[in-house]
């Protein structure tokens, strides 16, 4: 019978660019939920803006 063992280094390796698409992203993101606040959005507007963006 055969028994392998698991170590340190093996696993799912991504791409640094991948985390750095999604950082960027995220700063886009909160770019925009600010830009709300930042031009005076208000009412249904500003919250339908809002929930978009923390839903993103």
């Amino acid at each position: 019978m055969e028994t392998t063992t698991a170590t340190a280094d093996e696993g799912q390796q991504h791409p640094i660019k991948i985390y750095l698409w999604i950082w960027f992203l995220l700063f886009v993101l909160s770019a925009f939920s600010y830009m709300v606040d930042y031009l005076g959005f208000q009412g249904m507007l500003r919250w339908t803006l809002i929930i978009t963006f923390m839903l993103m």
